[in-house]
């Protein structure tokens, strides 16, 4: 694979891949907790989930879906809009993949390697590629 051209191939993967992770996500959630995510529907946030309820687990689980499409909505409206992958979404994926530390029975370590693709997308981690 041509080395100068490999920022660009994750950078048009890296927006897909969050969105995919984003509904899968959210998928997820609805398909196996079908029963906590009635109660939040029926009941509403505050009055189904009281504090450590298997409920409260699963709106959390569920909130999580959004950040993930929203990352996923920027990185492609950034890259129609500038043709770049902006900088600072690797960190903001390392900081959550390393949040795992806090919570190590969790995805939360699978957003490590999208901030690897993140990184490898941005634009001076290309700058330096094609410098070589």
């Amino acid at each position: 694979m041509n080395t100068a051209n490999f920022g660009g191939l994750w950078a048009r993967l890296l927006g897909p891949a969050l969105l995919a992770t984003g509904l899968l996500h959210l998928g997820y959630g609805l398909a196996i907790a079908g029963e906590p995510v009635r109660r939040l529907i029926g009941q509403g946030v505050l009055g189904a989930a009281p504090d450590g309820s298997v409920t409260e687990t699963w709106f959390w689980f569920m909130v999580a879906g959004v950040p993930m499409l929203l990352t996923g909505h920027l990185v492609l409206w950034a890259r129609r809009r500038t043709g770049q992958v902006p900088g600072f979404v690797a960190p903001y994926l390392a900081l959550l993949g390393l949040s795992a530390l806090l919570y190590p029975v969790s995805g939360l370590w699978l957003f490590l390697p999208l901030a690897a693709v993140a990184g490898a997308a941005a634009p001076r981690a290309r700058a330096r590629t094609a410098a070589r």
